[in-house]
């Protein structure tokens, strides 16, 4: 699959297929997987640029991101930005259910923002969202960096752009996966507008089945 992602000089390049066998191709072309405040970003400036098929590209199209989702057995999860984790996975890497297996210590020593349990039932999650339950959804804050300013103008700008496009009201939703019998990770994926631009936490590292898209940000620019 061939993607335009630049306006210019090569920031962006598409690693498309199993993230498994993308991602060591990525680091070794000395890049940075995308993270999702890249992502929305990015978004927001093809929708001020006129270049049709740039807008194309950053608005219809899903992109995994180098953000974690850390699964905990007791149902703790762990958002873990610009994950390491994910940028040493292989073919190689050992799963459980599609996700990336985890020791304890992993788990635990990774930074990031913890939620417990009970915190993630109180929060508006497995769901579209309106425009004020994203602007006040903690895991939609710590993935744009507590950037107040970034989070309303994607919320002002994505949400009319679904709304003319799509008739959509709602959108942004956060979707997690349920835990395991082991510590896991997967990785943290936009998707297009028609999908809502939701946060979606549940891709598969399998042999088989969907495909990737990673997109290596050149280190010099990262």
């Amino acid at each position: 699959m061939d993607l335009r992602l630049n306006d210019g000089r090569e920031k962006y390049r598409l690693f498309y297929g199993r993230n498994l066998a993308e991602m060591p191709k990525l680091v070794a072309d000395a890049r940075v997987p995308i993270n999702t405040k890249q992502v929305i970003e990015r978004r927001l400036e093809v929708f001020r640029n006129s270049d049709n098929e740039l807008k194309e590209t950053w608005m219809d199209n899903y992109f995994d991101t180098g953000d974690a989702i850390l699964y905990h057995p007791d149902g703790r999860v762990k958002i873990v930005l610009d994950s390491q984790i994910l940028r040493g996975m292989s073919l190689e890497s050992k799963r459980i259910d599609g996700a990336l297996i985890l020791s304890e210590e992993i788990y635990s020593s990774s930074l990031g923002l913890e939620l417990k349990p009970e915190q993630i039932k109180k929060m508006d999650n497995e769901k579209t969202l309106t425009a004020e339950q994203v602007k006040g959804h903690p895991i939609w804050k710590y993935l744009l960096r507590e950037d107040e300013g970034l989070l309303e103008e994607s919320i002002d700008i994505l949400f009319s752009e679904m709304n003319r496009r799509f008739s959509y009201s709602e959108g942004m939703g956060v979707y997690l996966d349920h835990p395991s019998r082991l510590p896991k990770a997967r990785t943290l994926s936009i998707r297009r507008l028609e999908g809502w631009s939701a946060a979606v936490a549940r891709g598969f590292f399998n042999d088989g089945g969907g495909l990737g898209r990673l997109v290596g940000v050149n280190s010099q620019n990262h």
